[in-house]
């Protein structure tokens, strides 16, 4: 079987599980940031654009929003601290700050991985509705403009079913 297929087969068989009905995560999606340069007012913006798969047919559910980045040793701070909003049609639904202890004291990695390392920090529970369409917008709130060596922004949503 030829590389590419392979990899389609796997993306679609995630997006598969993704979608399905069982527990968590009901949505993952990923946001690129400029490892050289994130500025504080350059906005990862990810569209959740699936809800009424994602909630299995309710008209409401209660998920709980966890961020996670991506980060290589390029970034030379042990904490990182990030605002996230999320928006349905313009308006804030939801807005937390999350804070992330990526290096120790001795400043060792507390992220998995080698050469990207990845945390994950839970954030806070929201309502989601069928038939919206969601926005979750994240920025950074260091005080040093602009940061090196985070790579994504990750959103999970995980509900219970």
């Amino acid at each position: 079987m030829n590389g590419w297929r392979k990899y389609m087969i796997m993306g679609l068989s995630c997006a598969g599980i993704l979608c399905s009905c069982q527990d968590s995560p009901r949505f993952s999606c990923y946001g690129q940031v400029d490892r050289e340069a994130w500025y504080s007012e350059d906005t990862v913006v990810m569209s959740v654009q699936e809800m009424d798969e994602l909630l299995c047919g309710t008209s409401a559910q209660d998920v709980e929003v966890v961020l996670g980045v991506r980060y290589t040793a390029e970034y030379r701070y042990r904490k990182l601290s990030l605002l996230w909003e999320l928006t349905d049609e313009g308006h804030v639904v939801a807005r937390d700050t999350v804070h992330f202890s990526l290096y120790n004291n001795e400043g060792k990695s507390q992220g998995r991985g080698f050469v990207y390392f990845d945390k994950v920090q839970p954030s806070k529970r929201v309502t989601l509705k069928a038939g919206r369409n969601y926005e979750l917008r994240v920025t950074h709130l260091m005080q040093l403009n602009p940061i090196e060596g985070i790579t994504d922004v990750q959103v999970m949503m995980k509900g219970e079913r």
